[in-house]
């Protein structure tokens, strides 16, 4: 149930996403996505859906009726990023975006891994953030190096969702942030 909501849902949210960026971890290797895959991050109640023909990635916090209502919910593609809060009635209504000039599987995706989606440098890497070091999925936009300077990344863990603009030395800037 959980994952025809999410699907339904990230119809409707792919249109509305805008910029990107990406983590990279050092010696870790990419898990390849493609479109209606989704990434389920083991020990959260995270679940990410691929979408958009695999330019495409939009993640919430779920249980087994979808998206949580109260919850903040998170999507990149190549063009930009997005933020939506989820309603009483677990509908998604966006609060924050910005632009930038299949077979379907489920990943088990964990701290350290990082996920790309095919054919884009669109990258998901789980990490550890915040004053609690919790598990975090951080999406962006990637270039030989890591995260593209200029450009955002979007965040989700179990108590918040963020934007964050990426700095000259890579590392990134919260720009938007709201706890759930």
């Amino acid at each position: 149930m959980a994952r025809r909501i999410l699907i339904g849902t990230l119809g409707a949210f792919v249109a509305a996403l805008v910029l990107a960026s990406s983590a990279l971890t050092s010696g870790a290797g990419f898990i390849a996505l493609r479109s209606g895959d989704q990434l389920d991050v083991v020990g959260t109640p995270i679940l990410c859906q691929v979408g958009d023909g695999a330019k495409a990635i939009a993640c919430f916090k779920v249980d087994a009726h979808g998206p949580l209502a109260g919850s903040y919910g998170i999507g990149i593609k190549t063009t930009g990023i997005a933020a939506w809060k989820i309603d009483a009635v677990r509908k998604p209504k966006q609060v924050y975006s910005r632009k930038t000039a299949s077979a379907q599987k489920r990943v088990k995706i964990k701290l350290g891994q990082v996920a790309r989606l095919q054919g884009t440098t669109l990258d998901c890497a789980i990490v550890r953030s915040g004053a609690d070091n919790e598990t975090t999925i951080y999406c962006s936009r990637d270039d030989n190096v890591g995260p593209v300077v200029g450009s955002y990344a979007v965040l989700l863990s179990k108590s918040m969702a963020a934007v964050g603009k990426v700095k000259a030395d890579r590392s990134t800037t919260i720009v938007w942030m709201k706890k759930h």
